[in-house]
């Protein structure tokens, strides 16, 4: 093993758990020659962005500058020294987009020269044009790191800020150190997601040229500013669009919390921090991480602190699969109710009953007062939808508001909606409206009530009616909540994003969670937990993906478990990670910067910890 590690990693981290010696005066080692290894850089732009062109590089610690003409940027690959910063930029040679879509991606231009077929339609592979610019930060260590271009990293470039403490990442999310092909396939969507948004802002506005920076620095001043909101609404459309579309679904409904998830956390309008530089200090920065987040993950036994875990419980009770249902079946009903009795169909005032649902329509075309069993749920809605747009070639769209409340022992969800859209693909099949098909999209309160638990707050919901395999069927898109949760113990905010796992299998009701948590735990200060998995396993540390912000420092955290063999996975600031495995009392692993091992991880005399290339061992606990 190569001696690579300075002389701040082999210093006793903290008093009474650091150092396995005997005596009680720690005294510091002498230094260890650091050996600096290269960094092996790989870039990515979108697919659907040209991918020949000129990448800029500046060292920013020598202030020098390459200029490298590439064929294909994501085929590309650089070495660099490594630990140091270094300001990358592509300038494409080609500033068209082609629709990446198969679905299309909306309305062209009236008399759009680019509109290939004269179908009034963006088509899959039909150009948009914008202008945008690519650049990014990145500070690559030794193996193989990946940047990922996009507005986002543009802006954080620009700014010189940093996202990791939105995003709950260990570097930012356009750049990858020792990354995984599941991190990868993540960090791609996003910046896919990200670069449409802008694109398709660009022709909807029909002004070449980003205006993504600008709306960032217009909502930290105004709140009520819905430019970027508009940003974030256009690139969760992309990615509800790629859960149906039957040639990418598959690979991308595997990361679709995960994605989901981060891309709702990196547009909160916050004011962020400039980047952290690199220092020696770092180097021991994810040990000291490991032992101050003892008051919360107890790593160690795989589990959480006996506090965090009653807290997690809690919230394990309130999001279950009867709420995930619960969920599905109100977004479901609307679109029922208001598809089968419609002024479309030219309805009679009166009583009639759709799928269990007793449904008044007396008081007037566009006024629906329901109520009813469904699926073993008790459901209320009234329902006012007053405005239609009739269009063959469009679809059909019909707007309003209502309430809706639904039940089933313990459980009360209630929404109180002030937007209702209904996008249908076509027109009401007056004839089977069982027939007809599109996007319910809502958006307003959400409360849900489970035995003393209370959540509420803003919720929006996408769901899909769609035909498969002959019978109709209904998924949720997309659903995220920003709330407050209230319960016997605490009152925190929690925010939680899902959408359904396997669009293309009728009645799963299979939904991937992210879920973020804001807590005050004692032994942790600023607390930010956020986690990628089951609901039902919100509260055990032993399958799933957390991701810590504690004492402003991230730190992910990935555990698989099977019988008695323990994976996890740590990843700290600056490339710094560790790599362990326990067997039952045994544990085995590696400290790495980058591909770097920089440490052993031993046991010795039955206590876990990390033996450097001086001999010097400090316990991980």
């Amino acid at each position: 093993m190569k001696k690579t590690l300075i002389s701040s990693l082999v210093v006793a981290l903290l008093s009474g758990c650091g150092s396995s010696k005997d005596n009680t005066e720690q005294t510091t080692p002498p230094p260890i020659e650091e050996t600096l290894e290269k960094s092996e850089v790989e870039f990515y732009v979108p697919s659907f962005v040209s991918q020949s062109g000129v990448l800029k590089i500046v060292d920013l610690t020598t202030n020098t500058t390459q200029n490298k003409e590439v064929a294909d940027i994501s085929a590309y690959e650089l070495s660099l020294d490594e630990q140091r910063t270094y300001a990358f930029s592509f300038a494409p040679s080609d500033n068209r987009i082609t629709c990446p879509l198969q679905a299309g991606c909306g309305r062209s231009i009236r008399n759009d020269p680019d509109d290939l077929n004269g179908n009034n339609e963006i088509d899959f592979g039909e150009p948009i044009i914008a202008e945008l610019t690519y650049q990014a930060q990145a500070f690559p260590v030794a193996g193989i790191n990946k940047v990922f271009f996009s507005p986002f990293a543009t802006l954080m470039a620009e700014r010189n800020i940093a996202n990791n403490q939105l995003s709950l990442t260990s570097t930012p999310i356009y750049h990858l150190a020792h990354s995984n092909q599941n991190q990868s396939l993540s960090a791609e969507f996003l910046a896919d997601a990200i670069t449409f948004s802008d694109a398709i802002m660009q022709h909807r506005l029909r002004e070449s040229g980003s205006q993504f920076a600008q709306a960032y620095d217009t909502v930290l001043n105004d709140s009520e500013s819905t430019d970027w909101s508009n940003y974030l609404y256009n690139a969760n459309d992309y990615l509800r669009t790629l859960l149906t579309d039957n040639k990418i679904s598959a690979l991308y409904a595997g990361q679709s919390a995960l994605v989901h998830t981060r891309l709702n956390s990196v547009f909160n309008p916050i004011s962020l921090a400039n980047s952290n530089d690199f220092d020696a200090d770092r180097k021991q920065a994810l040990l000291v991480q490991i032992r101050e987040a003892i008051g919360v993950l107890r790593l160690q036994d795989e589990n959480y602190s006996e506090e965090m875990s009653k807290r997690l419980e809690e919230i394990e009770a309130v999001i279950n699969q009867d709420a995930e249902k619960a969920i599905e079946l109100i977004g479901q009903s609307i679109l029922d109710v208001v598809l089968e009795v419609s002024p479309a169909d030219d309805s009679f005032p009166g009583r009639y009953q759709v799928n269990g649902l007793t449904i008044d329509y007396s008081d007037g075309p566009f006024t629906w007062v329901v109520s009813g069993q469904r699926e073993g749920y008790d459901i209320e809605m009234n329902i006012v939808m007053p405005t239609w747009r009739k269009s063959a070639s469009l679809g059909d769209k019909i707007e309003g508001t209502g309430i809706a409340k639904i039940s089933k022992g313990d459980l009360e969800l209630s929404l109180d909606l002030s937007n209702i859209n209904l996008e249908l693909d076509g027109t009401i099949d007056t004839d089977d409206s069982q027939s007809t098909t599109g996007v319910g999209i809502f958006a307003g309160v959400i409360t849900l009530n489970q035995e003393n638990s209370v959540l509420k707050g803003d919720v929006d919901l996408t769901v899909k009616r769609q035909i498969l395999e002959e019978q109709l069927d209904t998924i949720v898109l997309s659903f995220a909540t920003d709330a407050s949760l209230t319960t016997p113990s605490q009152v925190i905010p929690l925010k939680a994003y899902a959408n359904e796992r396997t669009p293309f299998e009728v009645d799963s009701t299979n939904l991937a969670f992210g879920i973020e948590l804001g807590l005050a735990l004692n032994g942790a200060k600023d607390l930010k937990l956020q986690f990628i998995g089951e609901p039902e396993l919100l509260s055990e540390l032993s399958q799933g993906d957390v991701f810590l912000l504690n004492n402003n420092k991230v730190m992910e955290i990935v555990v698989r478990t099977a019988g008695d063999n323990v994976n996890l996975v740590a990843r700290g600031e600056h490339g710094y990670w560790l790599d362990l495995k326990k067997k039952g009392k045994n544990y085995t692993g590696g400290y790495y910067l980058g591909d770097k091992q920089v440490g052993d991880i031993q046991t010795v005399r039955g206590i876990p910890g990390i033996l450097f290339p001086d001999s010097t061992f400090e316990s991980l606990f």
